[in-house]
């Protein structure tokens, strides 16, 4: 049998390739960080979509685990220097967004975005389940006869503060509002959901349900670990003060530190006190259109350290609420269309996902009209500093 040579005109271009390879870095595996760097660079405005970004992440499974902590960890560096380089974003339907705001803000915002989509593929992998699901299939079940008692009233929102992760390491917290007129108008049906809902998932997807301060109170009773030193306390009426807002139809205030007072009475145990506040601006500033006001507790704490009571103080004045206005925008008096869009103007930013829900609903004459008005309030916020 005769053998055949390969020509070494043939190998030698093998060997070019392959070195070709080796030197090139895209042709390379990405690092696990590389990988979720990746994918997080695909979440960019104005059409943010970060739904499936999220499950390709966790679809890289627990071995991925110490990348996605490690890229929580970076921040804002989770925005390149290449990115946002621009203001000018265009949308599926040809038409054109300017976000005019500075790109220390824009870079801020999209790292909010990407951090999120983060925490909760890190949930998932650590956890083993996925929170939405949990808490669909749980309201799925309620013993309730309202049309509206099966599903959830609307978008959950995960309470992710360390100081209540490390108050409570083995439950996972998240509330949900229901949304106000237009988005869902009261009907004659009654509702099965209160204006604001919280929820503490456990290690076993169990669920526990809070509509009000008085069952908050019960479960920081059988659950807070006992308080044994002043540091403890402290904690302790933070922890309440971020939870209990949650269940308080108002933007959460921050904890004011210097409002935390902790006083040990002869008897034992520990008097603990604060406050979280929003200040209500001087009048004539845009300040004024803002939630304010104040949420203080005292709470009492026994020998052991364990919780006797928790007391609320609460004086908020609502700012602005999405009502009716984007649906004025093509009103035929000029007087009321002016009116709403003021309102909305006034509202800026918090009025986004209002007038995203409206617009998936509207013609096409008001979506243009709901385009226009946002165009305007990115342009404030651009102009003014809002």
């Amino acid at each position: 049998m005769k053998s055949r040579l390969i020509p070494a005109f043939f190998v030698a271009g093998v060997m070019l390739a392959v070195c070709a390879w080796a030197d090139d870095p895209s042709s390379k595996p990405a690092s696990p960080l590389g990988r979720v760097l990746s994918e997080l660079r695909k979440i960019q405005p104005p059409m943010y979509d970060p739904g499936k970004i999220e499950e390709g992440l966790a679809a890289m499974g627990k071995d991925s685990l110490p990348a996605l902590r490690e890229a929580r960890a970076m921040g804002v560096k989770l925005v390149g220097d290449d990115e946002l380089a621009t203001d000018r974003y265009s949308t599926p339907d040809g038409g054109t967004i300017v976000d005019g705001s500075p790109r220390e803000d824009r870079v801020k915002r999209l790292a909010e975005i990407r951090i999120g989509v983060l925490d909760r593929a890190i949930i998932r992998l650590d956890w083993g389940f996925n929170p939405p699901d949990v808490l669909a299939r749980w309201a799925a079940k309620r013993e309730a006869k309202e049309k509206d008692a099966h599903q959830l009233p609307g978008q959950l929102q995960h309470v992710a503060d360390p100081l209540v992760a490390r108050a409570f390491p083995d439950l996972l917290w998240f509330w949900v509002a229901k949304p106000q007129m237009p988005v869902m108008r009261a009907d004659e049906d009654p509702s099965a959901w209160p204006v604001r809902s919280l929820f503490a998932i456990d290690r076993k997807a169990g669920v526990a349900h809070f509509t009000d301060a008085k069952a908050l109170e019960k479960f920081f009773r059988a659950n807070l670990p006992p308080v044994k030193a002043e540091p403890d306390a402290k904690a302790a009426v933070e922890v309440w003060l971020i939870l209990s807002q949650t269940l308080q139809d108002h933007a959460a205030f921050p904890v004011e530190r210097d409002s935390l007072k902790i006083t040990k009475p002869d008897g034992g145990g520990w008097l603990a006190g604060g406050r979280a506040s929003q200040g209500m601006g001087q009048a004539g500033q845009i300040k004024a259109v803002n939630d304010a006001g104040f949420v203080e507790v005292k709470m009492a704490f026994d020998a052991e350290g364990k919780l006797k009571e928790a007391g609320e103080n609460i004086k908020v004045r609502p700012g602005l609420r999405p009502i009716c206005q984007s649906t004025k925008l093509l009103d035929p008096d000029p007087i009321v269309r002016t009116m709403a869009e003021r309102e909305l103007r006034l509202m800026g930013r918090s009025a986004e996902a209002y007038l995203k829900a409206r617009r998936a609903k509207a013609s096409p004459q008001l979506q243009a009209a709901i385009d226009r008005i946002w165009r305007q309030i990115l342009d404030d916020e651009h102009d003014f500093g809002w």
